[in-house]
């Protein structure tokens, strides 16, 4: 039973990473989907101007009752043009490996996609936003913009 529940959550975050990233065009592994107006962009998201984001840890510690080390993190992603962001994804892996589930806020988290919680669904034109998260480790995660929709 539990294995066909792992299959169907895993099932889950395929068809919503690959829904999320849908453009006409094929967007490869190293390349960002933005789309502006309906016309889609696929991008090596090294050149990506449009939206970029920074990552910092906030602070580390060591958490003596379960013998673990933590880092917080916090993420802003900024938006560089004169137009909203109406939806974005960021890929990630298994690196986010957060203490709990509680320990990440202001985003939506599905599988390994991060996207804008239902209560932001939007970024201003020139405007950053920012989200956080607590790990086991003092690692950066991997993570990387795959889609943008302005």
């Amino acid at each position: 039973m539990k294995s066909i529940q792992i299959l169907c959550a895993l099932l889950l975050t395929v068809a919503v990473a690959h829904a999320s990233f849908v453009c006409p065009k094929p967007c490869g592994a190293n390349d960002i989907c933005v789309m502006i107006d309906s016309n889609c962009k696929v991008l090596p998201w090294w050149s990506c101007q449009e939206v970029t984001m920074g990552v910092r840890m906030v602070g580390q510690w060591n958490d003596s009752v379960n013998n673990c080390i933590y880092s917080q993190w916090e993420v802003t992603v900024t938006n560089h043009l004169p137009r909203k962001i109406t939806n974005l994804f960021i890929a990630t892996d298994d690196s986010l490996t957060l203490r709990d589930n509680s320990s990440i806020w202001n985003i939506a988290k599905i599988g390994n996609v991060l996207s804008l919680p239902t209560y932001q669904p939007s970024v201003n034109p020139s405007s950053s936003y920012t989200f956080g998260f607590i790990i086991k480790g003092t690692h950066q995660p991997h993570m990387v913009i795959k889609a943008v929709t302005y």
